[in-house]
């Protein structure tokens, strides 16, 4: 993998920054499910489709990280915040989509909510809850908002959160399905371990932000 992260950055002296690509491990259908609802879809880079830019396959200039100051003292999302550095201060970078990382996700539904609570309280903690939570909160106040209107007005209204949701879902499996035909997306048994996973990270998600706004930062566990 260095290897191919190295010859990018050979093939071009002014690259500063050469990020590869990360696979997640899919032996279970679960993880089959898990990865169509939270793992990000491939992009088009030069040099090919990948996932990307992450921090666990990359290759940079000392340069670099001495500029940005390193990673912030964070317990999650510090490796974003990175990234974001590095893009704004106008580094060349990179991409190198054979240089692949395994990525093993969780195994199960109740390891997913833990690690996704954790995720979610840590991410608070460091002020990052415009880039997840808010725009989470937003759509389940507007669904709330129909499910009054369902019970004051008419029943009718409650369709809109339930198409949305399942929208959602299907959004979630389409940009995913790597090229895979429309049969293949509307397969009920993967659709609905789809939707529960994300119905399982977004309590997870409100969960970690409450906690973080009664428990210490100090008392942080270690996020993996």
């Amino acid at each position: 993998m260095v290897e191919r992260l190295a010859a990018v950055a050979e093939d071009d002296p002014q690259i500063d920054v050469v990020y590869g690509n990360y696979s997640p491990v899919t032996g279970s259908f679960f993880e089959r499910c898990a990865a169509l609802a939270y793992v990000p879809p491939m992009q088009e880079r030069s040099g090919g489709r990948m996932r990307g830019p992450a921090i666990v396959s990359v290759l940079l200039r000392r340069s670099v990280w001495q500029s940005v100051g390193g990673f912030p003292d964070w317990r999650a999302a510090e490796d974003l915040e990175f990234m974001r550095r590095v893009e704004q201060a106008g580094f060349k970078i990179g991409w190198a989509p054979e240089a692949t990382v395994w990525w093993q996700l969780r195994p199960d539904l109740w390891s997913t909510f833990k690690k996704f609570v954790l995720y979610s309280k840590h991410n608070a903690w460091a002020g990052q809850q415009r880039h997840w939570h808010h725009g989470l909160a937003r759509q389940y106040f507007a669904w709330i908002i129909f499910l009054i209107l369902a019970v004051l007005h008419s029943p009718w209204w409650a369709l809109v959160p339930a198409i949305g949701y399942l929208g959602r879902v299907a959004k979630s499996i389409w940009i995913r399905r790597e090229g895979r035909g429309i049969l293949w997306a509307l397969n009920p048994m993967q659709f609905l371990g789809v939707m529960v996973i994300l119905l399982t990270i977004d309590l997870a998600t409100f969960l970690g932000w409450i906690q973080s706004k009664f428990q210490s930062p100090g008392a942080r566990q270690g996020v993996t």
